[in-house]
């Protein structure tokens, strides 16, 4: 009805002589616009009722719903905890598993040294060990792997931390053979236990009294 009664104002407009024809079609075109600006605005406020009316369904669901969803949530956050925890107790059961490897490690190794005793230096020449402690004294096993006899001259010993040098030892070792010995600390603590030995010997050829060789060891930690 409006169009058709712009169209006739427009056209009486037209016979009095009031617009020209271009005006009149300036006229229609800017109604047309308008017009489909309109439409499209009423579809759109039909589109934004209908999903405002969904929404509003949505919120009432979700009201009369929400102790539900909530304790899914809950459950939810819950079953992510538990996963984590679990995670994290197969992470300490492979950690104490490891440990419990490394104990018994460690508890072999010091078997193995209360028999055999705690090497001090291994090489091509000699094998040196240190075996027992008793009234003042240390005893050591070494073994002789050259063709050459040496005699063996202690020069200073650290017994957990204290250094002495007023040392006593006399042993001549044959070749390829091995011997236990002591050496006599003056001024150690009779029967004190060792927990740690440094120290410094040599070996001496007994044709020609040439030093054949260097024992140097430090702060070796001795469990037996």
């Amino acid at each position: 009805m409006k169009k058709i009664a712009v169209l006739m104002i427009s056209f009486l407009a037209f016979l009095s002589g009031c617009v020209s024809q271009e005006e009149h079609d300036t006229l229609q075109t800017s109604y047309e616009e308008l017009e489909t600006k309109y439409v499209a605005q009423e579809k759109e406020i039909s589109t934004l009722t209908e999903n405002n009316e969904n929404l509003q369904e949505v919120k009432s669901l979700y009201d009369q719903n929400k102790d539900v969803i909530d304790d899914v949530i809950k459950q939810e956050e819950l079953t992510k905890d538990i996963a984590l925890k679990e995670q994290e107790v197969d992470e300490l059961s492979e950690q104490l598993e490891e440990l419990k490897g490394n104990i018994l490690a460690e508890e072999e190794q010091i078997e193995k040294e209360k028999e055999e005793g705690v090497v001090l230096q291994d090489d091509d020449i000699v094998k040196m060990t240190y075996l027992s402690q008793k009234n003042g004294s240390l005893t050591f096993y070494i073994e002789n792997k050259t063709d050459t006899p040496f005699d063996i001259m202690p020069r200073y010993l650290s017994v957990n931390d204290t250094s002495y040098s007023d040392l006593y030892i006399y042993e001549v070792i044959a070749p390829k053979s091995n011997a236990t010995f002591e050496v006599e600390i003056n001024g150690y603590p009779n029967n004190e236990d060792v927990h740690s030995l440094g120290g410094l010997f040599e070996l001496n050829d007994m044709d020609n009294f040439n030093k054949v060789h260097t024992l140097e060891f430090n702060n070796i930690s001795i469990r037996i």
